[in-house]
């Protein structure tokens, strides 16, 4: 009876549905608190997870690109990140076409260069003119015993019994070109030595310029890890491997082509520039030779040069003769060995040769060339007197 009691009263509550609300709304807030909590702590993991994998996939892909972004370190194969083969090819291009350009700007550095250089060696070589042409000027105004080998003539043995007009008719004719082939030789030697030079200089650019690029450490370091294969064993590899392999080497000919190409043009304007600076230079100094030639044959006719030729073979006869006899004496066995003095009376022989020489010089002055009088030449040569001063 007390129990249906307490039961009437419960339900007659006025705050019965109240509390009832209440309770029930607490209840379902505790639930909430821990399910909220729980999908919190649960979505704090995961998002913590996937934003390590998203840093460390963007520091991995950030490190491939600035790999690829500086052309001093090594390109990475076989990896996972990164921009795409296309992107790096185009980037390996990108870096050869620029390297072209800053060449063309290194070539025209390098012919300034040689250009001051050449001008300074032309004008070394305006003093060794003047001193070529002042050693012509001693050799053939003397005897030169040496001249039938040098010059591949007998004109020594053949010119004992020459008269004056055989002497005038040689050193306008085969004289000349004597001396004329003296000029070609000079031009030679020196045409070797310029172009020599010249040529050193440019293979030393060029090799310089070429070992540049290709030392470049990621150059290098690819080359090196491609040039491993060839055409067989490249068939190893992965089929992605062996395409990067057959681009790296398709780039590697293009750049060879296009710089023998590049060489190619840039030499043949180096080397006509040259030679037309050594052609023009030496032009020159043709016009000036004509001119200082023909002068000096006119003197040499003028003073009768042969004359003193003659002497001064007679001279060198003597001594030859001397110096054999001396040896012939002084190698007997068969007596003791005399001296020169003793073998040949020199004194008588010079004293011959001097009267012989004073009568000529009474009838014809022989005169030695003195230094010659400058003329309208550019140069300060050593020229000859004009026949009106004779």
């Amino acid at each position: 009876m007390e129990q249906i009691r307490s039961f009437h009263n419960y339900i007659t509550d006025p705050y019965l549905f109240t509390n009832l609300r209440e309770r029930a709304h607490s209840h379902i807030m505790d639930n909430m608190n821990f399910t909220s909590l729980f999908k919190l702590l649960c979505f704090g993991i995961l998002f913590f997870y996937v934003g390590s994998l998203y840093v460390k996939g963007n520091a991995a892909k950030h490190g491939r690109i600035s790999s690829r972004s500086d052309p001093y370190r090594a390109i990475e194969y076989n990896n996972n990140y990164g921009p795409s083969n296309d992107k790096v090819e185009e980037w390996k291009r990108n870096q050869w076409t620029e390297w072209v350009y800053q060449l063309d700007d290194d070539w025209k550095e390098f012919n300034a260069q040689i250009d001051e250089e050449k001008r300074a060696w032309v004008e070394e070589k305006e003093g060794d003119w003047v001193m070529f042409l002042k050693s012509l000027l001693d050799k053939w105004m003397h005897f030169n015993p040496n001249l039938d080998e040098e010059y591949k003539t007998d004109v020594l043995s053949k010119s004992e019994s020459w008269d004056e007009r055989q002497w005038k008719m040689w050193i306008s004719t085969e004289g000349k070109e004597l001396l004329e082939a003296d000029l070609k030789k000079w031009f030679t030697n020196n045409e070797v030595i310029y172009c020599k030079w010249t040529m050193d200089e440019w293979n030393e650019w060029k090799n310089e310029k070429i070992k540049d690029w290709v030392t470049t450490e990621w150059k290098a370091n690819e080359d090196q890890y491609w040039s491993k294969y060839d055409d067989a064993t490249a068939q190893t590899l992965s089929t992605a491997e062996r395409s990067q392999w057959f681009t790296w080497k398709e780039r590697i000919y293009k750049e060879g082509i296009e710089w023998k190409n590049w060489i190619a043009i840039k030499e043949s304007r180096y080397v006509n520039s040259n030679w037309n600076s050594w052609s023009e230079w030496k032009n020159e100094k043709r016009l000036e030779f004509n001119e200082w030639i023909e002068l000096f044959v006119e003197k040499w006719i003028r003073q009768k040069q042969w004359l003193l030729w003659n002497e001064e073979k007679k001279g060198f006869d003597i001594q030859q003769r001397t110096v054999t006899s001396g040896y012939t004496l002084s190698s007997s066995a068969s007596s003791p060995p005399l001296s020169i003095s003793e073998s040949v009376d020199t004194e008588s022989v010079n004293a011959e040769a001097q009267t012989k020489k004073s009568e000529e010089d009474s009838t014809t002055q022989v005169v030695v060339p003195e230094a010659l009088p400058s003329t309208s030449m550019s140069i300060s040569a050593p020229v000859l007197e004009n026949s009106s001063s004779a």
